[in-house]
């Protein structure tokens, strides 16, 4: 008895623990910077992550930034884009 009420509990906690997949979110807010100055534009990007577990979803969602300089005579410029993304 005791044997088929821990066979029929383990098989409850996998059927109730196991993580589904499907459809997420990730909305990104973008922005951007000249010589450390911030532009008052930003821009929402939501990207679909399809058929994922939510770890595998958070782990694909990622903030990023990017950072690009350049000189022209003595004058040194940078241009910075970041994004900040959340799963929806």
């Amino acid at each position: 008895m005791k044997k088929t009420i821990y066979l029929f509990s383990g098989l409850f906690a996998v059927l109730f623990t196991s993580s589904c997949k499907k459809d997420y979110t990730c909305e990104c807010t973008t922005s951007y910077s000249y010589n450390g100055v911030t532009s008052p534009d930003v821009d929402i990007n939501q990207i679909t992550i399809k058929g994922a577990s939510k770890h595998a979803a958070k782990a694909n969602c990622l903030d990023t930034e990017q950072t690009y300089s350049y000189s022209y005579g003595s004058t040194t410029y940078t241009y910075t884009y970041s994004q900040d993304c959340e799963l929806k």
